[in-house]
């Protein structure tokens, strides 16, 4: 007898439609390249939380084959989407965007319910990171201004986001200072505050498309040349846009097209720092750099900040004893318990003990969030967070 066909409870034809043409669920031949790179693997040594073992699940359970239990959402969330994965499949196939897709799936909406509560409320990013132990800054308002078309000819256009936008304005006001100090005039904007990445996240499809489509509009107002995402999550998340809506739609034309101007911050410095490195005056430092998974892995790839830090003189630049990357929002979300990230940021902060580190440099506000936080937490590290902007303008 033929096994019993389950209709999965509420996979509405968006999902579904997305699975197939922008994560191409069914290209993966599970062939298992993934597992070797996977952070949740590595820790769970267990197939079903492998990059491999989640995409044969998920084929299942859209195939109306698999009714989900407890181990089929674990296995979702314990997927930190980094990346990694995509960054070695043969195929087309891309576990990470169908892992970010499966959180809005039914059999997530009790381990999200908190998440989506809060975030239903307007509480974030403000309640949920005074929660998490950061002080809201009254200073970041005075750094934006409202969106209008640009009026340089160099059409540089600075996004900060949420989290630098309402608790670390001083390195929104660095970046700031550090493109005019290069010649360019920038804009800051509160017409785009958030990327939307908590939404998809929390499994908040449609109100992250939402927010993407309104981003869209605000971005498309300011007709930038370039927009410089201070945080590669943020612009990770922006490059995505043209995954969730029809390639030839007026909104997938219009995501291609922002996500076509988009920049991270370490690019443009690269470019634009050897016209100026002679006038920097550095002290003697010994940094070490906190590489986010957003840069070693996926559309914002780059070696700009390590490459920037090693070329400075007078800079003494460690690397960590572990090579894994920090991811970014799933630090906060999944930093805490006991898994893959919990122990490379507990293990990081054990060889700060060991080591003299002056500055740990964090292009990630998420990771440089936490840093923060957690060196708050002990003031025997004596070490202080920089974004890499912050520690330049030191130096002029």
């Amino acid at each position: 007898m033929p096994p019993k066909k389950i209709t999965p409870p509420l996979m509405d034809e968006t999902i579904r439609s997305l699975l197939e043409k922008s994560a191409n669920l069914n290209r993966c031949v599970l062939c298992g390249k993934c597992a070797s790179v996977c952070l949740s693997f590595k820790h769970f040594k267990s197939e079903v939380f492998s990059p491999r073992g989640r995409m044969a699940l998920f084929q299942s359970y859209s195939s109306g084959n698999l009714e989900p239990g407890e181990k089929f959402a674990s296995s979702i969330m314990n997927c930190f989407a980094c990346g990694a994965c995509e960054s070695v499949c043969p195929t087309p196939a891309r576990p990470r965007l169908a892992g970010l897709l499966m959180r809005s799936a039914p059999p997530l909406s009790q381990h999200l319910a908190k998440l989506q509560k809060s975030l239903k409320a307007g509480n974030f990013p403000v309640g949920f990171f005074k929660a998490a132990g950061l002080k809201l800054s009254p200073a970041a308002a005075s750094f934006i201004q409202p969106l209008a078309p640009l009026k340089h000819a160099e059409g540089i256009l600075y996004f900060a986001g949420c989290l630098s936008d309402s608790f670390m304005p001083e390195s929104i006001r660095a970046a700031w200072n550090l493109i005019q100090q290069f010649g360019y005039n920038p804009q800051l904007s509160s017409g785009v505050v958030c990327c939307g990445a908590p939404y998809l996240f929390a499994g908040l499809l449609a109100d992250f498309c939402r927010i993407a489509l309104a981003n869209i509009k605000e971005f498309e107002k300011a007709r930038p040349k370039t927009i410089l995402c201070g945080c590669p999550s943020c612009a990770a998340v922006f490059k995505s846009y043209p995954d969730f809506f029809e390639k030839n739609s007026k909104e997938g034309k219009a995501a291609l097209r922002l996500a076509s101007r988009i920049a991270v911050f370490p690019d443009w410095l690269e470019k634009a720092l050897p016209s100026k490195k002679a006038l920097l005056s550095l002290e003697n430092l010994n940094v070490i750099y906190d590489e986010p998974c957003s840069l070693k892995y996926g559309v914002c790839a780059t070696k700009s900040p390590s490459r920037i830090l090693k070329s400075l003189p007078s800079l003494h630049v460690e690397k960590w004893r572990e090579d894994d990357c920090t991811p970014g929002l799933p630090l906060f979300l999944y930093g805490k318990s006991n898994n893959p990230i919990a122990q490379i940021q507990n293990a990081k902060l054990a060889q700060l003990k060991e080591k003299a580190v002056d500055v740990i440099v964090a292009e990630d506000s998420f990771s440089r969030a936490w840093w923060r936080i957690e060196l708050m937490k002990r003031p025997s590290i004596k070490s202080r967070v920089s974004s890499l902007a912050e520690l330049m303008m030191s130096c002029f």
